[in-house]
């Protein structure tokens, strides 16, 4: 059961973020070129900019704002679903692959259309947050 459990998707991309998320968050502050995505299982995942990116081709893709341990910021994923990994991929130059790890060149991001997505995405948790402020004081 442990081992099924530590094969789901969930938990690779909990593993992801325990392991990796730093280091993503790193590339993605100044990515305005390329398109990461990271393999969870049933998922392909990509962070920020990339998910911002991802969501613009891909109409299904599951957005997921977050609040990470030791992250001061919210941040955005997106999922894209492994059947239609090939039809949302094909069009693109991979410039890097591994198993668990795509890296695709894609157009520059129009920072204005990424900040108010980003925005949009976060609000619920950003109120969240106000909340729980207003709450201790």
């Amino acid at each position: 059961m442990i081992k099924q459990e530590r094969n789901s998707s969930g938990y690779k991309l909990l593993d992801l973020i325990g392991k990796e998320i730093k280091e993503i968050l790193m590339k993605e502050s100044c990515n305005d070129r390329f398109m990461y995505l990271y393999d969870t299982g049933n998922y392909w995942m990509a962070f920020e900019k990339s998910a911002f990116k991802l969501c613009t081709m891909y109409a299904n893709a599951a957005v997921m704002p977050m609040r990470i341990v030791n992250v001061p910021f919210p941040v955005v994923a997106a999922g894209l679903e492994k059947r239609d990994f090939d039809a949302v991929t094909r069009s693109l130059e991979c410039c890097y692959r591994e198993a668990d790890r795509r890296i695709y060149i894609v157009d520059g991001l129009p920072g204005s259309r990424y900040s108010k997505w980003h925005r949009r995405n976060v609000k619920d948790l950003l109120s969240d947050v106000s909340l729980a402020r207003l709450a201790r004081n």
